[in-house]
């Protein structure tokens, strides 16, 4: 499994609960999404993605999926947009 490293240095900030909401409600209905998320410190950008998964621990909040054969783990706080939704747009908790 890859997992999108995030420097140790940088803590966790929880992510709004309503995008939160968004990340479960395509989990749940396993539909396809469009995610941008950072990647030692560069924007990607996956297409024909399904969340299959949000695992939660001490180092954070993930979204798991399987990307080119590959299972990922992106942390929570490192998501930019999914499906053109920006994460800056929603208000905290």
């Amino acid at each position: 499994m890859r997992v999108v490293k995030i420097e140790k240095d940088i803590d966790y900030k929880p992510i709004s609960c309503a995008f939160h909401d968004h990340l479960e409600h395509y989990s749940t209905l396993r539909e396809q999404v469009t995610i941008v998320f950072t990647d030692k410190g560069s924007q990607r950008t996956l297409e024909g993605i399904r969340i299959l998964d949000i695992i939660g621990g001490r180092d954070g909040e993930f979204i798991q999926f399987v990307h080119s054969g590959m299972e990922m783990l992106v942390r929570l706080d490192s998501i930019v947009a999914v499906n053109d939704k920006a994460l800056a747009d929603f208000n905290q908790c």
